[in-house]
């Protein structure tokens, strides 16, 4: 493992025989996690590209619950704590968390920048977060073109220098090898998931008529659904290993 800034450039092998059951599940929203639905392996770019084409956001926005003109960011202290449904299930074969930047997965390893390590008890982790340097980060239209794939109307950015970059959650076992990642989302029809985002100073982005998320100086929780991009949380968001998810 490679120290980068006190993160560690890190890989890890798929684990076997595990319950979880995500190379048959549909997902309407992965982060660039790099599995395809299929259940074949492929790169951040490969997944991203299959997303743009499958998932445009709908352009028919926001209701007046989520009034552009009220924004307020989600943002929190860089400690998350989680409850994974059915997720005592899992104690025997997830033994820790790893928190990582960039991660994909290539010929069968996972690869990414590790912010840290947690451990997995009980069914649930809780994992505290860093600062994210700054040759770790992109711009705030990058990551929304690229990450988010949010497209289909011009964007506003309060500060177009803003840069930004999100984490993603593995569930691992004692030996480093990944069983699958863990997901902040629901289950409704128009399914909403959370994505972390650490973002260096404070922002406001807006437009295309489905967009409306401040984000603060440190870690956010923004929430990306079909319809919207939005910094307000919906109902009923609960903690899932990505297979478990219906």
């Amino acid at each position: 493992m490679e120290l980068v800034n006190d993160m560690m450039r890190t890989s890890a092998t798929r684990k076997v025989n595990s319950q979880s059951s995500s190379a048959n599940t549909r997902s309407l929203f992965l982060l660039p996690f790099g599995k395809r639905h299929d259940g074949k392996l492929g790169t951040v770019k490969t997944m991203q590209f299959f997303i743009l084409l499958l998932l445009a956001l709908v352009i028919s926005g926001c209701t007046k619950e989520d009034d552009m003109s009220n924004l307020k960011a989600d943002s929190f202290s860089g400690t998350v704590t989680a409850k994974i449904e059915n997720g005592s299930s899992y104690d025997s074969q997830i033994k820790k968390v790893w928190a990582l930047l960039e991660s994909k997965i290539s010929n069968g390893n996972l690869t990414g920048l590790m912010v840290k390590e947690g451990e997995y008890s009980n069914g649930g982790f809780t994992v505290s977060l860093i600062d994210i340097p700054d040759q770790h980060l992109m711009s705030v239209q990058t990551f929304f073109s690229s990450v988010l794939n949010v497209y289909g109307g011009e964007l506003d950015y309060s500060d177009p220098n803003a840069r930004m970059v999100n984490v993603d959650f593995w569930g691992m076992d004692s030996n480093n090898s990944y069983l699958d990642y863990f997901t902040y989302t629901n289950t409704a029809s128009k399914r909403t998931t959370c994505v972390f985002v650490f973002s260096d100073r404070d922002v406001t982005i807006k437009g295309g008529k489905n967009v409306g998320v401040m984000l603060q100086r440190g870690w956010n929780r923004i929430y990306w659904s079909t319809e919207k991009v939005i910094s307000k949380a919906p109902n009923d968001m609960k903690w899932y290993l990505h297979g478990d998810v219906k």
